[in-house]
């Protein structure tokens, strides 16, 4: 929503160097804000089926022998999730600051496990809903685990961002490598 600032252009480095291939697709040609309200008028310019299918179209330019691990990060979680849900096939997700409600009825199921991982006091998102939302991919047979962190802001890992918590970003980081990992190891390379 805030489109590919630099901290998302990092993350996919940081992946890079740990051996995984990563795309970072750019939904807003080009620009970035930190303000809300910008930031919802650009996520407002895409309509939720054009986007889906725009994004299964990267997945598929891009997949390999293996369906991929999606990451989002706030409103590009919860469209990570969605994209899942519409029957793309993905190995894991990993959800940073977000995740959508309660799957719709008749969505595809879900056996990917999905990491998640929040702010305890979340300004966006009540504890309540993060597990409403957890409850209801769990419903459609994902493994989910959500870690929460102990810090108040929403974008708590992006080091630009007014939200940034340096001690809350490097645990979920910590957390969500072992993650990916982990998954390398028990399933082979990504």
């Amino acid at each position: 929503m805030f489109g590919r600032r630099p901290a998302i252009v990092r993350a996919a480095g940081r992946l890079a160097d740990l051996g995984f291939d990563t795309v970072a697709p750019d939904l807003f040609d080009g620009q970035t804000t930190t303000d809300v309200v910008t930031a919802l008028a650009l996520r407002d310019g895409w309509e939720t089926p054009r986007l889906l299918d725009h994004l299964a179209e990267v997945v598929d330019r891009h997949a390999g022998q293996e369906p991929p691990v999606l990451i989002g990060w706030s409103w590009g979680a919860s469209t990570a999730v969605r994209l899942a849900l519409s029957g793309c096939p993905v190995r894991a997700l990993v959800l940073f600051h977000g995740l959508a409600g309660a799957p719709a009825p008749g969505c595809s199921a879900l056996s990917a496990p999905v990491a998640v991982h929040v702010a305890d006091a979340d300004p966006f998102l009540t504890p309540a809903e993060v597990e409403e939302a957890a409850s209801g991919l769990r419903a459609v047979g994902a493994d989910v685990t959500v870690s929460t962190y102990r810090c108040d802001t929403h974008l708590f890992t992006d080091a630009e961002h007014p939200d940034h918590d340096p001690v809350a970003a490097h645990s979920a980081w910590k957390a969500a490598e072992r993650f990916l990992l982990d998954l390398t190891a028990t399933n082979g390379a990504l």
